[in-house]
Formats: structure tokens, C-alpha cells, sequence
């Protein structure tokens, strides 16, 4: 009967103080649980002591006998409201440390996701700029092709009467098949910071029917690379003159765009 009344008492006190309390009866050979989530009220009998405060539990040694009611009853008044006090501190600074943490581990993941995402939206913005700029410049190939301001027969004759100026003058040859063309340079060297490098004999590829050049190294490859500006594949990092020599190939201006790519293989740029 007053292990009932006990019991009722704390279950008040854990209502009205706001956190779990756990009665419990211990005898000589047992121990409590250590990861009880609240504060624990432990009956076992010790005359010496009859009140042990620990950081989450108040032991109490009165015997659990009627007589002793009023004895448990105002032990647990006096002490319970202190240690719900302490428990609650520990559960503010507890929530304090994982908030501030939080915070500091959201906003580093916050500043990386944003620079991601502009970093991302750059590219996009530049994709997007390239594909508008190459759409245009299909449309007005096109509409060139499809109404031609010359004629094409006497474009290709006037064509091919500027391409032959370009030997031997610029290049050694220049030949055509049924799909490209093809014109081999003279020794080319380009000059940097006032120190000379041989890089050789190229053949520049012109594939009319894609509108694509591609440059192939006849004599001194170095390390598969057949120039500076251009890839193991033999394309062209054409930078600024891209949409230049685009536009060129796409009009089928022969003689412009090798003109173009010869001034552009006797020229190095670092960026």
C-alpha cells in the first residue's frame, strides 16, 4: 500500500517538474540502470544515510513502512525540484551545444551547396550562351546556303581562284578529295619570348561536309600532340577565333579559313 502511495507521489512530481522519474526498489545485490533517460528515486535501506543525492537520482533510506510516509514524502519535496532544476540544465546546455553545432555544420553545408550551385550555374550560363550563339550562327549558315548571294557554281570557281594563290606562298600544297581538304604547310616555328621552337610540317583538314578542321603533325609530334593548341585527336583549341573559323567553314570560305588557321599555327598563347 505505500509503495502505491510513494509511487503516486513521484509520478506528481515528474507531471508538475516536467521530466521522467523512475522509482525503484533496490535490494542489497542489485543496481539500477545506468542509461535511464530522466532521474531515478532508489529505496533501499541505510539508517546511516537516509538521504544520498547523485547527479540523477536521490537515494532514500527510510524503510518502507507507513510510519515513514511523511519522512519520503518531504524528502522527495525537498530534493526532487533541485535535481529536476540540475537535469533540466544539463538538458538546455545539451541542446545548446547540438543547436550551436548545428548551426555552424548548416551553414558551412549551405555556403558549399550555394557555391556549388552558382559554380553550376555558370556553366549552364555559359552552355547556354554557346548554344544560342551556335544556334544563330546555323541559321544564318543555312539561310546562306539555302539562298545563296552567289551563285554556287561561280562561288566555287571564285573560291578555287583565291584557294591556288595560297601556294606555294603559304602552303606547300593543297589538296582535295571527296570529302576533305587537305593543305600541307612549310616548316612551321613559333616564336616565344623571344625563343624559337620547331614544331614542323603540318597537314590542316578541312571536312566541308561538318564544318570541322583538324590539324595532323607530318615530322615532329610531341607526345602525341601536334601542336600547342591542338589535342591528341588532332582537334583545334581555337579559343576566340572559334565561331570565326565556324562561320567560315560553314559559308564555305576555303580560302579565308586556311588563311585563318595558318596565321593561327605560327601563333602561341599561354591562356
Amino acid at each position: 500500500m505505500i509503495w502505491e502511495q510513494v509511487t503516486a507521489q513521484i509520478g506528481f512530481h515528474a507531471q508538475k517538474l516536467n521530466v521522467p522519474i523512475e522509482p525503484i526498489q533496490l535490494t542489497d545485490d542489485s543496481r539500477p540502470a545506468s542509461d535511464y533517460d530522466g532521474l531515478q528515486v532508489l529505496f533501499k535501506v541505510n539508517t546511516d544515510e537516509p538521504v544520498i543525492l547523485n547527479e540523477s537520482s536521490l537515494q532514500v533510506g527510510y524503510p518502507l513502512i507507513e510510519d515513514n510516509l511523511k519522512s519520503i514524502t518531504k524528502t522527495l519535496e525537498d530534493h526532487l525540484p533541485a535535481l529536476a532544476n540540475s537535469y533540466h540544465q544539463r538538458q538546455r546546455d545539451q541542446l545548446k551545444k547540438l543547436v550551436l553545432s548545428g548551426v555552424e555544420q548548416r551553414k558551412t553545408s549551405l555556403t558549399t551547396s550555394i557555391q556549388e550551385a552558382e559554380y553550376t550555374l555558370d556553366g549552364l550560363n555559359r552552355q547556354i550562351f554557346e548554344l544560342s550563339r551556335n544556334r544563330n550562327l546555323d541559321k544564318h549558315i543555312l539561310t546562306l546556303l539555302e539562298k545563296p548571294i552567289i551563285p554556287l557554281n561561280k562561288k566555287i570557281l571564285d573560291e578555287y581562284a583565291q584557294v591556288k594563290k595560297l601556294v606555294p606562298g603559304l602552303y606547300q600544297s593543297i589538296k582535295f578529295d571527296d570529302r576533305h581538304i587537305r593543305a600541307k604547310t612549310h616548316q612551321v616555328n613559333i616564336n616565344v619570348d623571344g625563343e624559337e621552337f620547331n614544331i614542323g610540317i603540318l597537314l590542316i583538314e578541312l571536312d566541308l561536309s561538318r564544318g570541322q578542321a583538324k590539324i595532323y603533325n607530318l615530322t615532329n609530334t610531341v607526345n602525341g600532340y601536334p601542336h600547342p593548341h591542338v589535342n591528341d585527336n588532332s582537334e583545334i583549341c581555337l579559343g576566340n577565333v572559334s565561331a570565326g573559323l565556324t562561320r567560315l567553314l560553314g559559308e564555305f570560305e576555303i580560302y579565308g579559313a586556311l588563311e585563318l588557321l595558318h596565321k593561327f599555327i605560327h601563333e602561341y598563347n599561354e591562356s
